[in-house]
């Protein structure tokens, strides 16, 4: 069974949590220049177990209104 290899997304300051491993890191599936101001989590699923049931993520919600206004909820 091969790895998943996710990438999440979020604005400079906004932190990310993750019911999996997490490390900060580039933001490189979209365009950086789409993104300016965002910064990378990245998480490999490489056990079983990993790849099975739910994957949670979360963020702070007043950080993300600060970070990415206009967002639409």
């Amino acid at each position: 069974m091969r790895p998943i290899h996710l990438t999440i997304s979020v604005p400079k300051g906004v932190v990310c949590r993750a019911s999996v491993p997490i490390r900060e890191g580039d933001v490189d599936i979209v365009s950086a220049k789409d993104l300016p101001n965002h910064k990378g989590y990245r998480a490999t699923l490489t056990e079983a177990k990993d790849k099975t049931g739910e994957l949670f993520i979360g963020i702070d919600r007043a950080a993300w209104d600060k970070g990415a206004p206009g967002n639409v909820r």
